[in-house]
């Protein structure tokens, strides 16, 4: 192992660890804190898969290609043209999620919310989606700093506090599909496989290689290891929690002002980090016009929240459950083309149940609006 494990690692971790972790204590507490246990290390192994088959495909591809190329290379025209929409789509919902959260911490901070703090979150955000990649290049590190510490502060809070909520819960099993959507959510880093596999590239010609699978089994469960103690230490800290999970407790004011302001940054540089991603997909893949690549993550996040998109675990379980879901599906669906004679393609019929199984419980419920 060296500083490229490391950083590889850093990076997939990092990219897998943003708003989802929020919905993890709710969920966890609705179905039973050990069924979510369970299926949060079910699906790091799912995503596992995912992340190195990912890997596997860029390696074969022999280039830093997107997921909107690769998708053409080894899809149908058709199903590869799906392919791009899911994926704009999912991170245009990823956007419309941090201004879903926004005014819970600026109520933290300033103790304020509603419509003008989304306004102003939103207006901040976008104007660092037109700055250079150079005036960006802090963001993610940023980020990941803000999120380790809100981390940091609620489990260093939840010390001593007793923890009064049950491991196991009775619930009927169409309830027990509903952590499906956040967890993957929360696990997802798709994303940054290209730039593990161009580290480990990088690595291998300075003599200095490490083992690849290793390196994305590792960032893939280290998230859900800092999960599970999220989850405790919320619980600890608030059995009745809120799907927002820092909604539900009370610290020292001084505390809660420090949360609100890491959270704050921590879905700020996400936001517009991702609204950048958004207009480089649709100008450079997609060939769109650079003033309708500029407007779509402008306008699209904030003209969902308005037309009443605003609940945050609704939208983080659609995200996962449909967009994530889908997405993992035409990984598997690449790989299984490009590696058919794998000793490992059994293993996708168990992931695309994960999957398909997290979608269809997600159609059911929202149009059902259980």
């Amino acid at each position: 192992m060296n500083r490229y494990f490391f950083q590889a690692v850093g990076i997939l971790a990092g990219t897998a660890m943003g708003a989802g972790i929020f919905a993890l204590p709710y969920v966890f507490s609705e179905v039973g804190v050990l069924i979510g246990i369970l299926f949060l290390a079910l699906f790091a192994l799912v995503y596992f898969g995912v992340h190195l088959m990912y890997a596997k495909v860029l390696q074969k591809s022999g280039g830093g290609h997107h997921f909107l190329y690769l998708a053409e290379q080894y899809l149908p025209r058709s199903i590869a043209r799906l392919g791009s929409f899911l994926i704009i789509a999912g991170l245009l919902f990823a956007l419309l999620i941090y201004l879903a959260l926004a005014p819970s911490f600026a109520r933290l901070l300033f103790g304020i919310e509603g419509i003008g703090v989304v306004f102003i979150f939103w207006i901040i955000g976008s104007i660092f989606i037109f700055l250079g990649l150079s005036k960006q290049s802090w963001a993610g590190f940023l980020g990941v700093v803000a999120m380790a510490g809100i981390v940091i502060v609620v489990l260093s809070a939840s010390f001593g506090k007793e923890f009064s909520f049950s491991l196991v819960k009775d619930v009927d099993l169409f309830m027990v599909f509903l952590p499906f959507g956040p967890i993957l959510f929360s696990l997802s880093a798709r994303s940054a496989v290209p730039q593990v596999v161009s580290l480990y590239r990088e690595a291998r010609k300075r003599r200095r290689g490490f083992s690849l699978p290793f390196a994305i089994f590792t960032g893939t469960v280290f998230p859900a290891v800092v999960y599970v103690f999220f989850v405790f230490a919320i619980l600890r800290l608030s059995p009745q929690v809120s799907p927002q999970a820092l909604d539900g407790f009370y610290l020292s004011p001084l505390l809660m002002k420090f949360l609100g302001a890491l959270g704050l940054v921590a879905i700020w540089t996400s936001h517009f980090v991702i609204g950048r991603n958004v207009r480089d997909i649709l100008k450079t893949d997609l060939h769109v016009s650079r003033m309708v690549a500029g407007a779509v993550p402008l306008c699209f996040p904030l003209v969902f929240y308005l037309l009443g998109f605003t609940d945050f675990l609704t939208l983080v379980s659609l995200a996962g459950g449909i967009f994530l879901a889908l997405e993992g599906v035409f990984v598997v669906t690449m790989w299984g083309r490009v590696f058919s004679d794998s000793r490992w393609y059994w293993v996708r019929a168990p992931i695309y149940a994960v999957f398909l199984l997290a979608f269809g419980y997600e159609v059911i419920s929202y149009v059902s609006g259980i």
